[in-house]
């Protein structure tokens, strides 16, 4: 038995003599062909579409719904996406209206309510409704995780919460994001455990 491949590589499971085509991305429909440089695929139900270097986003019917006017687009999370114009970041909501103004150097995607963003490579946080929740003054930030923020200063790292309040101090040597409640931190050589309230609860140094 052959099976010719076309532009598109299919991905078969063998299930006893039955083939099963694996689901790929779902595209906008009605959209023609050469209408647009790139089509992205769906992501909560809105997709990305560019042409001539321009940004904007399509319905599942591939009708417009946010124009193209962005010189960079990302895909939508948590209800906002992340857009770049003028060589500035900022985030829209699915109607496309601005909700974190269009003026940060750099921005991350909003995980748990938050999203990291910088100026002047200094890092913070910003709620979706543009609200800096933590100031930006750290050397770097990551990316929420399980409802906790981690930052680091000057080569030592703490943790705040989404809301802006302290978990621990910034008095780690490593530190990493949390994961089924609990995340991996150093201190002075002696690796351990945290919980989500900043306390050992693995390996705990005596």
């Amino acid at each position: 038995m052959r099976f010719y491949f076309v532009g598109i590589v299919l991905i078969f499971l063998i299930t006893g003599s039955t083939l099963v085509a694996q689901p790929g991305p779902d595209y906008p429909t009605g959209i023609a062909e050469g209408q647009y440089d790139k089509v992205y695929p769906l992501v909560e139900g809105i997709a990305r579409v560019r042409l001539n270097g321009k940004y904007g986003y399509v319905n599942p019917i591939g009708t417009v719904i946010i124009p193209l006017m962005y010189d960079g687009a990302a895909n939508f999370q948590e209800g906002l996406a992340r857009v770049e114009l003028g060589g500035k970041y900022g985030f829209i909501d699915l109607q496309g209206a601005i909700t974190v103004p269009i003026e940060y150097d750099d921005a991350g995607s909003f995980s748990d309510g938050v999203a990291v963003v910088s100026q002047n490579f200094r890092y913070g946080y910003v709620n979706p409704q543009g609200q800096v929740v933590i100031p930006l003054e750290y050397d770097q930030a990551q990316k929420a995780s399980e409802g906790r923020m981690l930052v680091s200063q000057d080569g030592k790292m703490g943790y705040f919460d989404t809301a802006g309040n302290r978990i621990t101090a910034l008095i780690y040597d490593r530190a990493f994001p949390f994961f089924k409640g609990k995340a991996q931190v150093e201190l002075e050589g002696q690796v351990f455990y945290i919980g989500l309230d900043g306390n050992c609860i693995e390996e705990c140094p005596e």
